[in-house]
Parts: C-alpha cells; sequence; structure tokens
C-alpha cells in the first residue's frame, strides 16, 4: 500500500480545483474563511400590511454562507411570516409559518450561499401598525481571491 495516494491530494494541493466547463483544472476564484457571520436586525415599529426586516448586505468582495435564521414577532394580528432572501431581482422564499404565535422565536435552519448585494430577510402580513419584530441570522463570511 505504500505509494499510493489519495488523487485528490495532488489536485488541491496547488490551489483549488474544479470544471470549468467541460475541462477539469485549477480555478482562479479562491475563497477562504474570514469570519463569523451574526446578523441582529429589527424594528420596532412595524408598518400596517406586508413588510419586511432584512438583514446586512453582503459586500463586494465576500460570500456569506448562511447557516440558519430566527425570527421573532410581537403581534396578534400577523398571519404568516416567510423567510428567505433578497437576490438582487427578487425575494425567495425557504420557508413559511402560518399564523405564528406572537412572541415566539420561529426559525429556519439550511445553508443559503449568499452572493455580492444579496441580503436574508423575514416578510411579514397581516401586521398591525406598531408590532415589533427581530431577525437573526448566522453563519460565517468567505472572502474571495
Amino acid at each position: 500500500m505504500s505509494g499510493i495516494t489519495d488523487p485528490a491530494e495532488e489536485y488541491f494541493k496547488d490551489g483549488i480545483w474544479g470544471w470549468d466547463g467541460s475541462r477539469w483544472r485549477k480555478l482562479n476564484l479562491l475563497f477562504g474563511y474570514n469570519r463569523p457571520y451574526n446578523d441582529l436586525k429589527g424594528n420596532p415599529d412595524v408598518p400596517a400590511g406586508a413588510s419586511d426586516v432584512a438583514g446586512s448586505t453582503v459586500p463586494e468582495g465576500e460570500v456569506w454562507v448562511v447557516c440558519g435564521m430566527a425570527m421573532y414577532v410581537v403581534s396578534a394580528s400577523c398571519s404568516l411570516v416567510r423567510f428567505g432572501f433578497w437576490n438582487g431581482n427578487t425575494r425567495v422564499f425557504c420557508k413559511e409559518v402560518q399564523a405564528p404565535a406572537s412572541e415566539r422565536i420561529y426559525d429556519f435552519q439550511g445553508t443559503l450561499i449568499l452572493a455580492a448585494g444579496y441580503y436574508i430577510l423575514i416578510r411579514m402580513y397581516n401586521m398591525t401598525a406598531g408590532d415589533d419584530a427581530i431577525l437573526y441570522g448566522w453563519g460565517y463570511k468567505m472572502e474571495t481571491a
């Protein structure tokens, strides 16, 4: 068994390799772990009707890996909450909670890869003016090089 090595070790020893079209080659885009992602946003005075609470926007030169989100709404009238993210063009929803109970924490567990300009959000429906809402997201940030 001596002398036999994992072929992947050869591929990855000098950078990140992957498919570029139909060619297997060293990729120019490198990712590196930067720091944890923790994002806490709130709105203590939600307007009536449908409303969003948005997280921070991913800056240029970074990719954020969101591992989960949690939300908390203080409202007797909220009929629906959707977890999702903004992809630069539209809201993309991952989970919804029908008739969420006031003052209870709900969460979304899953992996979201957010590019520059994207951000997490919750969208709430049938809110009463003055209701409260909090959004928390966690994961990690990666720099592109």
